[in-house]
């Protein structure tokens, strides 16, 4: 495939939070994507990788993938205890748990979560047209 119509990137998950944070805001802009759901798109791989870190076996990578159409972004980890029916429809003010997967799915255009035994899979897609929304 042209590698203008398609571009990927891998990588792993730490503590340095800020470097994948940059990381995903420069490939998400040099994507196409507008400032503010670039920042929106940050958001949202910041809370899957800090799930990775705290409650997913601490290890995985975020892999990062765009095409002419979209940008998807699949936060993987090494327990796969996270399942679809973990996903909130609103957020918990309770204070016994974090609000983000929540945020995620207000952040972007898609969120899925694949899990089987030893990998879970959280997927974030954006896409690059405003009118895709």
């Amino acid at each position: 495939m042209n590698d203008n119509l398609l571009q990927e990137r891998c990588w792993p998950i730490d503590w340095e939070l800020s470097a994948l944070r940059a990381r995903v805001r420069l490939a998400a802009c040099r994507a196409g994507l507008t400032s503010r759901r670039a920042d929106d798109l940050v958001i949202a791989v910041h809370e899957a990788a800090l799930n990775v870190l705290e409650h997913g076996g601490g290890r995985g990578c975020v892999y990062f993938r765009h095409d002419q159409d979209s940008i998807t972004v699949h936060v993987i980890d090494i327990c796969g205890r996270l399942s679809a029916d973990h996903l909130p429809d609103q957020p918990s003010w309770s204070g016994a748990s974090g609000n983000g997967l929540w945020l995620m799915r207000q952040a972007c255009d898609e969120l899925t979560i694949d899990s089987r035994p030893g990998r879970g899979v959280v997927r974030l897609r954006m896409y690059l047209s405003a009118d895709s929304r």
